[in-house]
């Protein structure tokens, strides 16, 4: 299907990766990476005829450490001044978290992934980066670890839809460099007389290339599906 891999190759042109010729004694080589969310759309989303969206988002997670008490309260009050208020901390469309765990921060930054969501991500005259997204969350130590994750949740008319759907985004990726953990049983990527693809009704699998520190989750049961994509864009090696 051209349509699969056009789409898969816009993922893998489009997540960068970049290694700073400067490394922290003692901590290993920063490794950083980014993409958008556009392309995550279309890598997991690049058919969206026959299926209602019930449910998605699109989220940053950030540690950072050795962090204090002091560093959560100026972390706060940063997000405060950039116009995050209420319970959790919110500047539509995005949600903001923060705590400290020992001497570890973690941080969240999410926005919820309607179909209105969808369609402006599609629209929009340039996707919005992960880097983008990160930038929200205020920095105050040393990041330690940093993940992106764009997760979405459909119901397809039938088994039948489910089936190609399913297909269409493992195939995409197999082709351009994620390599299967184990194939679930009745999972057909291609069949030699032509006729239509299969795939079990309820099936788990995971994608992963090494290469771009990216995973694939596919989560089905009968009509409905779970597909998240997720990427590291920092960490050190």
């Amino acid at each position: 299907m051209p349509v699969v891999r056009l789409c898969a190759v816009l993922l893998c042109l489009s997540c960068s990766c970049k290694s700073p010729t400067s490394s922290v004694p003692d901590a290993g080589t920063p490794v950083e990476r980014g993409t958008d969310l556009r392309s995550s759309l279309t890598t997991l989303f690049p058919e969206y005829r026959g299926v209602q969206l019930t449910a998605g988002r699109a989220a940053m997670t950030r540690t950072s450490g050795p962090a204090t008490q002091a560093d959560l309260d100026k972390a706060l009050e940063a997000a405060k001044q950039s116009g995050f208020t209420g319970d959790p901390p919110t500047r539509a469309p995005f949600v903001m978290e923060q705590r400290l765990e020992g001497s570890t921060l973690h941080q969240e930054v999410r926005m919820p992934l309607s179909e209105e969501e969808l369609s402006r991500i599609l629209a929009a005259p340039s996707a919005m980066s992960t880097e983008a997204l990160a930038h929200w969350m205020p920095k105050v130590a040393p990041k330690l670890h940093e993940e992106f994750d764009f997760e979405i949740v459909w119901m397809a008319k039938d088994d039948a839809r489910a089936d190609f759907l399913l297909w269409q985004v493992a195939d995409g990726a197999q082709i351009n460099g994620w390599k299967y953990d184990a194939l679930p049983s009745g999972f057909q990527l291609e069949r030699v007389d032509g006729g239509p693809v299969q795939a079990s009704n309820e099936f788990s699998v995971t994608l992963r290339n090494a290469q771009l520190g990216s995973i694939i989750d596919l989560d089905r049961k009968r009509q409905h599906a779970k597909l998240r994509y997720r990427l590291v864009t920092f960490e050190r090696r």
